[in-house]
């Protein structure tokens, strides 16, 4: 695995507490700006807890909807234990969730990390997760929600734009190039991807004979064009 950062917001100035009946859970979503379809590898966060807690903090991704996380994605490998994190707003620090597993992001698609706790709220054993704090936002790609007994809300307190302070990572090694958006991508770039049918089919990439046609079309064509410019492209990287 080789993890490359796409998305992150690192401005750091405040924090905001949950796992508890105000703040049951978090969210933010952020929007792949991968080149490539790739699967998500890793996802971190920056956080502390309060008083005592005994449980564990989990992470999920979403698929997004537009105010809320929407549909179930994936879950990280393993839970954090509260033992692990550091104690006090003024300590937290790096926690990473790590998937091996997981499925291809999409290019330009909205996703949510989902963030809570394993055990039951407590108003006096709880988390911290540092935030940003700004007037002017410093994260475009996304938002920031929480839910209470009302379901999930906006996390905009006094009219400020807050945001995780987060580093989300894709595994390099999983690059696919997306047939139907892109099956006119230039030659340097198809050929450090593997192309098999079983992967295309798995991924939902072409649904119909007619994309079929069209995206083997398209590459009959780009192939012949590199032939008499002199490029030697094996038929091998091409399905």
């Amino acid at each position: 695995m080789a993890n490359v950062l796409d998305q992150s917001q690192t401005f750091e100035n405040d924090y905001v507490v949950f796992g508890r009946n105000i703040a049951r859970r978090l969210a933010q979503s952020f929007t792949v700006s991968t080149e490539n379809y790739a699967k998500i590898s890793q996802f971190k966060v920056r956080l502390a807890k309060e008083g005592a807690p005994t449980d564990s903090l989990m992470l999920s991704i979403y698929d997004g909807g537009v105010n809320d996380p929407g549909t179930l994605v994936v879950t990280a490998d393993s839970t954090v234990p509260a033992s692990s994190i550091n104690s006090g707003f003024a300590n937290v620090g790096d926690v990473t969730f790590t998937f091996t597993n997981a499925p291809y992001l999409r290019l330009n698609h909205t996703y949510w990390a989902v963030l809570e706790r394993t055990g039951s709220l407590d108003e006096t054993n709880h988390y911290n997760i540092a935030t940003s704090n700004e007037t002017e936002n410093p994260y475009t790609r996304g938002v920031m929600y929480f839910t209470d007994n009302t379901g999930w809300r906006r996390a905009n307190f006094s009219a400020s734009f807050y945001h995780f302070t987060f580093y989300q990572y894709y595994d390099s090694t999983t690059l696919r190039i997306s047939l139907i958006d892109n099956a006119s991508r230039q030659s340097s770039s198809i050929s450090n991807v593997s192309r098999t049918t079983s992967d295309i089919v798995d991924e939902d990439r072409a649904t119909s004979s007619e994309q079929w046609s069209t995206i083997l079309s398209t590459w009959a064509d780009e192939e012949r064009t590199w032939q008499l410019a002199g490029s030697k492209i094996s038929n091998d990287s091409r399905i």
